[in-house]
């Protein structure tokens, strides 16, 4: 069994060092080792490489070794048991299968569905910046009226607006009409008629918006309509020229979306094919160059991060952040939680951390 491990190991080694542009880091976990038939703890991988897809929990030990390391693709998996000890396998970070690069802070997630940079996968990576739209791979305020303060009601926008039973006594500004007990901004497009950027109602969403078809959009530039109801460059391949692809998050016609569509010995970066960096090809905000996604970045350790307001390196990003864990707000009375979303410290990441009637929102408790 030890051998069928290490041999499994030196293979998904050799493999994660070929790959280039991946999602996050390495999976490598290092294992706990048993003495007197205790076993030690493993530690947990990091983010999944590549187009590979992340292991799970560490194997059982042999003659003593305690519980090997869990390589995480979406979160740590759990180390095995080990004779006399059990390993215990980390958390990792940005796990899973994909090709994204290096994924800018807006966006840190690598989507491994499509290869793509997201704000989400799942409710996780929105901790302290509401709950997941999977549909649409963005954090939003709500899914349900559960996900709302008391008072209000998630609308269909996924927004929390003020409850207004049978009436509209409660509504007002940019939600004037009640809907269903809650406030919205439309119910027919007579009601956007005086907003100018965003004249039509969209009747499922009950917002105004710019366009509900492409026949809407009549700037040559931007073509499509979006599903957020805006006119876009695209919304698929179809809509981009000269062999360009849609990246059908940002809507934006680019040359590639992952270093496979580029040229030998160059990487996606941005949406565009560049060479692959070399440590005297990076300077200035991203000085060091990655060698897993051959790609300049900001940092690759904790290291490189000599601004004491943002000490920790975030792997899929490449960026100097305040915090990855709640641990890095230590000491930090009014913001103890490490938001996921911003990797910033903040008062809440779930509303178990926010008084009875409120919810944590943007890392804040609020409502009630």
């Amino acid at each position: 069994m030890a051998a069928h491990l290490v041999r499994s190991f030196a293979i998904a080694s050799v493999v994660a060092l070929g790959l280039a542009a991946a999602c996050g880091g390495n999976d490598e976990g290092s294992s706990g080792t048993g003495g007197s038939g205790t076993g030690g703890s493993g530690t947990g991988g990091a983010a999944g490489d590549s187009s590979t897809t992340g292991g799970s929990g560490g194997g059982a030990a042999d003659s003593g070794v305690g519980g090997g390391a869990a390589d995480s693709g979406v979160g740590g998996g759990t180390g095995g048991t080990g004779t006399g000890g059990t390993g215990t396998g980390g958390t990792g970070t940005g796990g899973g299968t994909g090709n994204c690069g290096i994924c800018p802070g807006n966006r840190p997630v690598c989507d491994p569905a499509t290869n793509l940079c997201v704000e989400c996968v799942g409710d996780p990576d929105c901790a302290g910046n509401g709950v997941c739209d999977t549909a649409i791979k963005q954090c939003v305020e709500c899914l349900a009226d559960k996900d709302c303060p008391t008072g209000q009601k998630c609308a269909p926008t996924h927004q929390c607006n003020n409850a207004c039973g049978t009436g509209a006594g409660n509504c007002g500004g940019n939600n004037p009409v009640c809907d269903n007990g809650v406030c919205v901004q439309c119910t027919s497009t007579t009601q956007c008629a005086g907003n100018a950027q965003s004249p039509l109602c969209n009747t499922t969403t009950k917002d105004c918006v710019q366009c509900l078809a492409n026949t809407d959009c009549t700037n040559p530039g931007q073509p499509a309509c979006s599903p957020s109801g805006n006119c876009v460059e695209c919304n698929s391949d179809a809509n981009c020229t000269n062999g360009q692809k849609c990246n059908t998050v940002t809507h934006n016609c680019v040359e590639c979306l992952a270093s496979a569509g580029c040229p030998s010995g160059q990487v996606c970066a941005g949406g565009e094919c560049q060479p692959a960096c070399s440590a005297q090809s990076c300077n200035g905000g991203q000085p060091i160059c990655d060698p897993t996604k051959g790609v300049c970045v900001e940092c690759i350790s904790n290291t490189d991060c000599t601004d004491q307001q943002t000490p920790v390196c975030i792997a899929a990003t490449g960026r100097c952040e305040e915090c990855a864990t709640d641990a890095d707000c230590a000491g930090n009375t009014q913001n103890p939680h490490c938001v996921p979303a911003n990797h910033q410290c903040g008062e809440c990441t779930s509303n178990a951390h926010c008084q009875t009637g409120q919810v944590c929102f943007d890392g804040e408790c609020q409502g009630g």
